[in-house]
């Protein structure tokens, strides 16, 4: 069995080192009982309510995200078997296994891929009359 664990932010760090030791305390058994055990934050600190939103609101996304790669890993995942049946059987053609790579690789790389297009779009503005 898989044990649940998260990921504790070096900005969870920061907020909790401004904390006294009482409110850090309180703090950290919340955050684990929220991920662990999915239990609210019961406290009367306001300070701690706010930090606890915050750490909530990063915590939800991260499993958000985690859910949807899987869902785009499974995608990719699905057609690389059905590409393998049908490579078994001979039914695949050499541009089929070509965009299936292509795929992989965009899916690993999307988000440097959109930086670098955004970089080279700034690229220096031409003359009047200057050819490429």
């Amino acid at each position: 069995m898989k044990e649940k664990n998260f990921k504790f932010k070096k900005s969870f760090g920061s907020l909790v080192n401004k904390m006294t030791n009482k409110q850090a305390g309180e703090f950290i058994k919340a955050v684990s009982g929220y991920v662990f055990e999915g239990k609210p934050m019961e406290s009367k600190d306001e300070y701690l309510k706010g930090v606890f939103l915050y750490v909530q609101s990063v915590l939800d996304t991260a499993a958000q995200n985690r859910e949807n790669g899987k869902i785009g890993g499974a995608i990719v995942a699905e057609k690389y078997k059905e590409l393998r049946r049908r490579f078994a059987t001979e039914e695949v053609s050499v541009s089929e296994t070509n965009v299936v790579s292509q795929l992989i690789i965009v899916a690993a790389d999307s988000e440097n891929a959109v930086d670098e297009r955004a970089q080279t779009e700034k690229a220096v503005p031409k003359k009047k009359g200057q050819t490429t």
